[in-house]
């Protein structure tokens, strides 16, 4: 099996590349076509990712659960058997997710949807569903390489795609980019999957618990994740496609954030998991605690980072001027900095704590939002976006309060160093959006502090890198 070291260097280079899909794409779109496009494609994709859900918001982690748990254990004819599981019950999520999106899509939004538009969300809806599993599964058996040389040639056929479409002047074909992403993975890897997921056989009380841990997990991951896409919607009958492309390219800027929490992700869950196969609660607890403090340092560097230069960013990237957008950016940034902060800490509760924690997590953070948006505070853009920022909040708050009172696990090394930081990262977002200091100085003197004042955390991560791993960082 990989070690933790390789499993993060192959996951960080691919998440790199997948982290361009939507920025890239919004980017792209909103500049050769108009954010009017950008807003239209932007409701599809939402509603693709919506309705994904079933199939894609826990499966995926279920399923490195129990392979990674079953290697670890020496039982890889059981994990066999459960990747298969999770394939059949991934497609006819899917086939479901499907007919439900082209129904909603057509009959229920403001605008409908064409039916090259439905059929794009259908293509799309399979090839994003095999996207996670099949990315997930080669990382966990040892397969990483493969995954990720067919991330990389996703993401050229995507960019390839649009620049054919503003060649060619078809603005309304290029909604077709991101799903196209996860169509031409599917195609690269599919022998490769396939030869994975045949065979292998998992006992009735084996297979209870795998469908137990993913109802509950399902709950939660669904809750959560939707938050997201369920605000896009709202607004979608709210305000026009040009406000709407706007926002889609903001809130994809947030992928930035995403970005080491989702490199960390499948392997710090895939390691957790194999380690508790083996009972040694210890070394997950240090793996956790450390991915937590490194983790933040990134986190707090690039959540102030981005809030402090929201709105040159956006105005480069996108051309997006408008000063709710902004505001909606910047404060949103340092919910979603919260959270994502937290995900070493959730890699853990997913792997050791009952699966009905993750389930009060999800539902209490989307019902925090869907609360707010009912009152008549949570109308327009920023009322949208304030709910939504609620619910990155709660998640993060309630997994830290469990994962502390049950586990016992250190949460703030350097507390000093980070309090200094946060309010530095404050100050310096008061003083641009007073414009007491212009945007990018602030944000080049803020990040030149931090790199300071986390300089040996620095120093920790890349000996850990570059350095050769012993015997006690490989997986069994």
């Amino acid at each position: 099996m990989a070690s933790l070291r390789s499993n993060l260097l192959i996951s960080t280079a691919a998440m790199v590349l997948v982290g361009l899909i939507r920025p890239g794409f919004n980017a792209f779109v909103t500049r050769a076509f108009g954010a009017e496009v950008n807003g239209r494609a932007a409701t599809v994709v939402a509603l693709l990712f919506l309705a994904s859900l079933p199939a894609t918001a826990a499966l995926p982690t279920v399923m490195v659960r129990h392979v990674s748990r079953s290697l670890g254990e020496g039982a890889k004819d059981a994990a066999r058997a459960f990747a298969a599981l999770t394939y059949r019950f991934a497609t006819g999520f899917a086939i479901f997710g499907a007919i439900g999106a082209g129904i909603y899509g057509h009959f229920a939004l403001s605008r409908p949807l064409s039916v090259l538009e439905i059929l794009v969300l259908g293509a799309g809806l399979f090839g994003y569903t095999y996207w996670r599993l099949g990315r997930i599964l080669l990382l966990a058996i040892g397969k990483a390489f493969a995954s990720l040389w067919a991330d990389v040639a996703s993401v050229l056929v995507m960019f390839l795609f649009l620049v054919t479409c503003w060649g060619l002047g078809w603005p309304t074909i290029a909604v077709a980019g991101v799903p196209l992403v996860y169509v031409a993975f599917s195609l690269f890897t599919a022998k490769v999957v396939w030869s994975e997921i045949r065979g292998g056989v998992v006992s009735p009380q084996m297979r209870t618990t795998f469908h137990r841990f993913h109802s509950l997990l399902f709950l939660g991951s669904t809750s959560s994740l939707a938050a997201r896409e369920v605000a896009l919607l709202l607004l979608e009958a709210q305000v026009d496609a040009a406000v709407l492309g706007e926002l889609s390219l903001s809130l994809s800027l947030l992928l930035a954030l995403a970005l080491a929490p989702r490199i960390i992700e499948v392997p710090l869950v895939h390691e957790l998991a194999s380690l508790g196969g083996g009972a040694q609660i210890d070394r997950q607890r240090l793996l956790t605690e450390k991915g937590l403090h490194w983790l933040s340092v990134f986190s707090l560097a690039a959540g102030f980072g981005l809030a402090i230069v929201a709105r040159p960013l956006l105005s480069i990237i996108g051309n997006v001027s408008s000063d709710v957008v902004v505001l909606s950016f910047s404060f949103l940034t340092l919910g979603f900095m919260l959270e994502m902060l937290m995900a070493p800490v959730m890699n853990f509760l997913v792997a050791e704590a009952p699966p009905s924690v993750m389930t009060v997590c999800g539902l209490a953070s989307l019902s925090v939002a869907g609360v707010w948006w009912l009152t008549p505070w949570g109308r327009g853009v920023l009322g949208v976006m304030i709910g939504l920022a609620a619910s990155f909040v709660v998640k993060a708050l309630i997994a830290a309060y469990y994962a502390r009172s049950r586990f016992g696990l250190h949460l703030l090394e350097n507390p000093i160093e980070k309090v200094t930081v946060s309010l530095l990262g404050g100050g310096f977002m008061w003083m641009v959006q007073t414009e007491r200091v212009p945007a990018w100085a602030g944000f080049l003197v803020f990040e030149l502090l931090t790199v300071i004042l986390f300089r040996r955390a620095l120093r920790d991560i890349f000996r850990s890198v570059l350095r050769r791993p012993g015997p006690a960082l490989t997986s069994p």
